[in-house]
């Protein structure tokens, strides 16, 4: 397939925010990626973790980096008034003039960016509001000759402990709109975690986009070009989800195509690549038990090599917690699991080294391959341990 590249100083702006980022929250890649992706194609992004991770500081330490946007903020409750969220209502102007309006400057119906923690737990009444603001970016009050004001709403971004469809028909109503949807968890890798108990508190000098080179970008995302061979591999995945019994509906289809050519734009393309199809990963899931079924069907058409280092990658996981089980066992079968497991190793090791090789010819992202070799050594320095050994050198 023929791509063409091409360099904007907005790309390499954001790329350098996406390696910032990943510098300071670790195993957070996809939610990095997923976030900008939301901003490049003006969708709306959902985080899914445990409370502690980092949901609402990353949120935050995007969207601030966008000089002269207008940003707004607000945990949800059953129990929290509408007016936390939409303004309370201009009384003087109700009993002046008999007009019915919020007073809603700051908040969420006139900033550009919003964050709404613990999404699933609105109130009933916020989530009509809600879906006009989200699907249709449009606020319901008479304003002169309309009932339908148009809001500057360019992404939401929702985050919740629990996935919110459960929590309410209206909760259930507003998860279809967020087309983006990523998962974290706390920090598996202890080297990592030991990196961050030691980060500093100084915070990290930060690399600023006008809000205005944000939006002229999502206009150059949208002239990205799709070509025909890439989209008989978008049926080809639509097909194999479906014989997997996973449907999705024509919209999110649609809408997903514009989160495919903002990767390709992040990836300095203006024609489409079957790499930049990874983007989906993002939006053909609903349930938890879906993503890996999901992001298996999409690598095994648009990035075989990828899958690969997934595979290898789940080996190497599944050796480590072999190994981490065996911690703290007095019998012999220690030894075995450990030098087993370390002979195991070797051959992934070989296998990534020789996919990274590959992958940096054909000038293509070593992501993956790079992540498999940093968990190789990980699970190593684990069984060295375990069997009592000195650390390896490098």
């Amino acid at each position: 397939m023929t791509t063409t590249k091409t360099t904007d100083a907005t790309v390499t702006a954001l790329n350098t925010i996406r390696a910032e980022m990943n510098a300071t929250f670790y195993e957070r890649r996809d939610v990095v990626d997923g976030m900008l992706l939301a901003l490049l194609s003006k969708q709306h992004a959902f985080i899914l973790g445990p409370p502690g991770t980092g949901k609402s500081l990353m949120v935050r330490d995007l969207v601030e980096r966008f000089t002269g946007s207008r940003r707004f903020e607000q945990l949800l409750s059953k129990n929290r008034p509408d007016s936390a969220i939409l303004g309370p209502y201009n009384l003087p102007l109700l009993r002046d003039e008999g007009e019915f309006r919020r007073k809603d400057a700051g908040y969420f119906t006139s900033v550009d960016f919003a964050f709404l923690d613990e999404i699933g737990k609105m109130s009933p009444t916020l989530g009509h509001d809600l879906l006009g603001a989200a699907n249709e970016r449009v606020k319901h009050e008479v304003n002169g000759e309309t009932s339908v004001v148009p809001i500057p709403l360019h992404s939401l971004f929702a985050a919740s402990n629990e996935h919110p469809a459960g929590e309410s028909e209206d909760a259930a109503a507003l998860w279809d709109r967020l087309l983006i949807r990523t998962v974290v968890d706390y920090i598996q890798n202890d080297g990592l975690f030991k990196s961050l108990l030691e980060m500093s508190d100084t915070p990290p000098t930060k690399t600023t986009i006008p809000f205005a080179d944000l939006q002229a970008a999502v206009e150059e995302a949208k002239k990205v070009v799709i070509l025909d061979d890439l989209m008989d591999a978008v049926i080809k995945i639509r097909t194999t989800l479906k014989g997997d019994g996973i449907t999705v509906s024509d919209r999110r289809w649609r809408e997903s195509l514009k989160v495919v050519r903002a990767q390709a734009y992040l990836n300095g393309r203006t024609v489409a690549d079957a790499e930049d199809l990874n983007a989906l990963r993002f939006t053909l899931w609903e349930d938890l038990e879906q993503i890996q079924k999901v992001f298996r069907v999409i690598l095994s058409v648009a990035s075989p090599d990828a899958e690969e280092a997934v595979t290898l990658l789940d080996e190497t996981l599944e050796i480590g917690a072999k190994i981490r089980a065996a911690e703290g066992v007095a019998d012999d079968s220690v030894f075995k699991i450990a030098s087993e497991g370390l002979g195991k190793l070797q051959r992934i090791q070989k296998l990534a080294e020789r996919l990274q090789t590959k992958l940096a010819k054909a000038d293509r992202a070593t992501d993956r391959a790079d992540a498999v070799l940093a968990a190789i050594k990980d699970v190593r320095r684990a069984g060295m341990n375990l069997l009592k050994l000195p650390p390896e050198e490098g």
